[in-house]
């Protein structure tokens, strides 16, 4: 897995500093800082073209052509409780 450290501010928000990469599948990763949940804030762009964020309060959201799942943060079992 390759993965680089970058300062930039992503469009939702200021979160430096990120670390992105591609993974050995193809898809894309943005990690985004500290989340509520284990694992961080992150984002996945996938070389399939679903899309799948854990945000920093936990919350989940998956996206694949017509298919949409939210999960908010009490359902991420990541979560801390």
């Amino acid at each position: 897995m390759s993965s680089q450290r970058s300062n930039n501010n992503l469009s939702n928000g200021t979160f430096g500093p990120n670390y992105a990469g591609t993974n050995s599948q193809g898809n894309h990763w943005i990690h985004r800082g500290p989340s509520l949940a284990d694992g961080g804030s992150f984002r996945y762009t996938n070389a399939d073209g679903s899309l799948y964020y854990q945000n920093d309060n936990g919350s989940t959201y998956y996206e694949s052509h017509d298919i949409v799942v939210y999960t908010p943060p009490h359902a991420n079992p990541r979560t801390f409780h």
